[in-house]
């Protein structure tokens, strides 16, 4: 190898190892792998999975407490299954995720909220334009305001080590 040739590698590797991380935290999320983030990141990574119907991915970021509350609503009122099969998008995106309606009954907490939250985006809201404006942390918790058409201030909480959503019900 002559001395272009390793300048020219050495500059690869630099990027791969240090640039590419930089652009997407969320890639190294999907791979389960730790990652540093504050909360506007954790954020970010959440709003970037639920455009991309990243139910999976988006789970990640959603806290044990706040997916539980939802899981038993969803398993309590007949009339919250009513109410999603009422959704234009629900099938659409029961197709795009490859799943079918029982298979909802099989998702973890996290995944059925970030599930359903993939559904409403889908038809209410446009978060493809969302702007993370403002963070404040503290301690264990945090709010983050994000706009897409409104300015909302999301809750977050540190739950072993990394930072959640935590929704006010």
């Amino acid at each position: 190898m002559n001395k272009g040739e390793i300048i020219k590698t050495l500059y690869i590797t630099l990027i791969i190892l240090i640039i590419l991380p930089q652009l997407s935290c969320c890639l190294l999320v999907k791979e389960n792998q730790p990652y540093p983030q504050t909360p506007a990141d954790a954020m970010a990574c959440f709003l970037d999975a639920i455009i991309d119907d990243d139910y999976q991915s988006a789970a990640l970021y959603i806290s044990d407490e706040a997916a539980e509350i939802v899981h038993e609503m969803f398993f309590e009122f007949n009339d919250f299954r009513d109410i999603l099969e009422m959704d234009d998008s629900f099938y659409e995106t029961l197709d795009k995720c490859g799943l079918t309606f029982d298979d909802l009954y099989d998702l973890s907490p996290n995944e059925l909220v970030a599930f359903i939250l993939v559904v409403a985006s889908n038809e209410f809201f446009d978060l493809s334009g969302y702007e993370i404006i403002a963070e404040e942390i503290d301690g264990d918790s945090a709010v983050v305001t994000v706009v897409t058409d409104t300015e909302v201030d999301i809750p977050m909480i540190k739950q072993d080590g990394f930072w959640k959503i935590s929704f006010n019900f």
